[in-house]
């Protein structure tokens, strides 16, 4: 196979920013749900999520990415359970 070297590393970086930008991209979801349904609780866990996927940004550590993939599981559950509440009402 003829692979070119480093591009691995470009690749894992790419995947990264996506995962930053989804997290921000939850983070602004989870603060419009926030206003429009006057949640506390959403509207800091919107505004964590904004910070770590601006933070990540910045780090180049395994465990902050750890932390990230993390609160980004835990944010979506928290969105689910959210919205799936609504109909059980």
């Amino acid at each position: 196979m003829n692979q070119v070297k480093g591009l691995q590393k470009e690749r894992t970086a790419l995947s990264w920013l996506r995962t930053q930008l989804v997290l921000f991209g939850i983070g602004i979801i989870l603060f419009r749900f926030s206003m429009s349904h006057a949640n506390p609780i959403i509207f800091v866990a919107s505004i964590f999520a904004m910070l770590v996927a601006c933070s990540c940004t910045l780090s180049r550590s395994k465990y902050i990415k750890l932390i990230v993939s993390t609160v980004i599981f835990l944010l979506a559950s928290t969105y689910i359970l959210q919205m799936t509440s609504q109909f059980f009402k």
